[in-house]
């Protein structure tokens, strides 16, 4: 049976020791955590929501949203969670029409394990159909940094 190593595993056995950046090893795992609302009126297809900041180099590990239902009655209601220039990153039109939950960021597809060049607004973008009113949406992304 063969072993191999990672390569974060690799870098810190070497001789001579090699870096390994505090974003993959003993760094400290923190969560951006968003709760809201949706207004009175409701909220229209591609109206966006900021959930949280998340600082550069953080490494994307993961995350959970929950919902109410929202849909309005004229389709299907989904929501993309990402930021600006990648609405998608970490959610790709995820389903909300009836209250339910999902993962985030939970695949590499969905940019699992990937580290931020750069500060980032995280943002939610309503798809689909236009959301009812007075449903909750809140959920969090965890990440690790230093």
């Amino acid at each position: 049976m063969a072993a191999f190593d990672s390569d974060q595993y690799a870098r810190f056995r070497a001789a001579p020791r090699q870096a390994v950046q505090s974003n993959e090893w003993h760094g400290r795992v923190r969560r951006a955590y968003w709760s809201f609302t949706t207004p009175g009126g409701g909220l229209a297809v591609n109206d966006t929501i900021n959930l949280a900041e998340l600082p550069k180099d953080a490494r994307i590990l993961g995350g959970r949203t929950v919902f109410g239902a929202m849909s309005s009655g004229a389709g299907t209601a989904t929501v993309s969670i990402g930021y600006a220039g990648a609405a998608s990153r970490y959610a790709s039109n995820l389903g909300v029409d009836a209250a339910g939950e999902a993962d985030v960021a939970d695949t590499a597809a969905l940019n699992f394990g990937e580290a931020l060049a750069d500060k980032q607004t995280l943002v939610a973008t309503v798809g689909g159909e236009a959301w009812a009113a007075a449903q909750p949406f809140a959920g969090y992304v965890e990440y690790m940094l230093d």
